[in-house]
């Protein structure tokens, strides 16, 4: 069941974020580096640097400390070249990662500084009534973790298992857009215009829904308010085996169509057209990496005859796609993030999420609207003639520890981490 009141949990922060912009290969093409657009960015006053540019840590082979962290994370996660580089880098740091066998007892593993832990892995597919294996492991690890508050863990359990329901993550985003809206305004008040660009970006959720069974009429449709198709459809479930599965809809009648549309209970979200890329925020402690990646479009002309497009959101968002659109090649290999994704906004963001849900990894789904769908009165935080020179920005998406894949540098960025809580706990 959604806990509401996790939404007025408070943790105090004082990180500063530093962000970085991570490029790919995209349909075989090397994807430009980003260290130049990084560059023209002077009026901010977060550290901002290309994926390139991320400061490594000198092995200190010689290194007195000894810490020792246990982990567990999902085979694919531990099957990965950087995962390898990254227990060796940590080990010529005085840190021992340590895989926890769920196959024996926890207790004679002791001892641990730290625990780094991906149970999501393990809760899902027991929500999905896996075999008695899973089950064991993940009563184990979560036994374990309950019984040792001494030992820090990364990450809280209970805030992970939160965002596995739609309806409260749109809840925990409109909370957070409407805080920093409130915010925004209050300081442009005062302002004269374009005096702070750190301001002058809205956050906003696409308005939804969330539809317990297939609408009757059209009239009752029309009746949500704010609601116009096209819309999005998504089960409300994320550890459903077929949450990745959406389509978006341009009539009522196509929610009748158990074929056309996910399982109910489904949330109903208008579709924000976003140039076909989605931006991926990976909050990794005080690092933030963005990346961008393939979306979903709709037809430049559409009625209510038109049919609903299917697709699978998690292959949809892969890199390594051979049939990106020319449009879509384009926007992915632009180098300059920073002249459509406001940094400063992103991290006012990922600060305001992070003190709600408590969490040290974590990841957001961006969207930045197209030209043609700038609202000024969506945006305006002071008067009718505010304008954003950024477009609005839509937040769509929360997910507790994201997968490591697609992350450049990942030993560093552990490494770096992993410090900052062992020399501080």
């Amino acid at each position: 069941m959604v806990q509401n009141d996790l939404l007025d949990l408070k943790h105090e922060s004082k990180t500063e974020n530093k962000i970085t912009i991570e490029s790919h290969k995209l349909n075989g093409c090397a994807a430009p580096d980003d260290s130049d657009a990084a560059g023209q960015n002077q009026t901010s006053t977060i550290p901002i640097h290309s994926s390139d540019e991320i400061p490594k840590i000198s092995p200190d082979l010689n290194s007195k400390t000894h810490y020792r962290v246990g982990y567990w994370l999902n085979v694919k996660s531990t099957q990965l070249k950087s995962w390898t580089e990254s227990i060796e880098l940590c080990r010529r740091h005085g840190i021992e990662l340590v895989e926890l066998d769920l196959d024996s007892e926890l207790e004679i593993q002791l001892p641990f500084d730290l625990i780094v832990h991906k149970i999501i892995a393990l809760y899902k597919p027991k929500l999905r009534g896996a075999n008695s294996t899973v089950g064991a492991h993940f009563k184990r690890l979560l036994s374990f973790i309950e019984n040792h508050p001494e030992i820090r863990v990364i990450d809280p359990v209970d805030p992970q298992f939160e965002l596995f329901n739609r309806e409260y993550v749109c809840k925990l985003i409109q909370n957070t857009c409407d805080e920093l809206k409130i915010d925004w305004k209050n300081i442009n008040g005062s302002l004269e215009r374009g005096e702070n660009p750190e301001y002058n970006v809205c956050v906003e959720i696409p308005t939804w829904h969330k539809l317990d069974k297939a609408p009757e009429s059209e009239v009752e449709l029309e009746k949500l308010t704010g609601l116009q198709l096209p819309c999005i459809c998504k089960c409300v479930d994320t550890w459903d085996a077929k949450s990745h599965e959406m389509s978006i809809i341009f009539s009522w009648n196509q929610l009748l169509d158990s074929s056309q549309v996910p399982r109910y209970p489904i949330i109903l979200q208008n579709f924000v057209r976003h140039q076909m890329v989605l931006f991926k925020v990976y909050v990794f402690g005080e690092e933030i990496v963005i990346q961008k990646r393939p979306s979903v479009d709709i037809p430049e002309n559409y009625n209510s005859e038109t049919g609903p497009i299917i697709f699978n959101g998690h292959k949809l968002s892969k890199t390594d796609q051979t049939d990106l659109t020319d449009v879509q090649i384009q926007q992915l290999q632009c180098p300059n993030v920073h002249a459509c994704f406001h940094m400063q906004t992103v991290s006012r963001v990922v600060e305001s999420i992070r003190k709600k849900i408590g969490l040290n990894i974590f990841g957001l789904d961006f969207l930045i609207a197209a030209n043609e769908q700038i609202s000024t009165s969506a945006c305006d935080t002071s008067d009718a003639n505010n304008e954003s020179s950024v477009n609005p920005h839509y937040l769509v998406d929360i997910n507790p520890f994201p997968g490591w894949s697609s992350l450049n540098h990942l030993p560093d960025l552990l490494l770096k981490f992993l410090l900052s809580k062992l020399e501080t706990h």
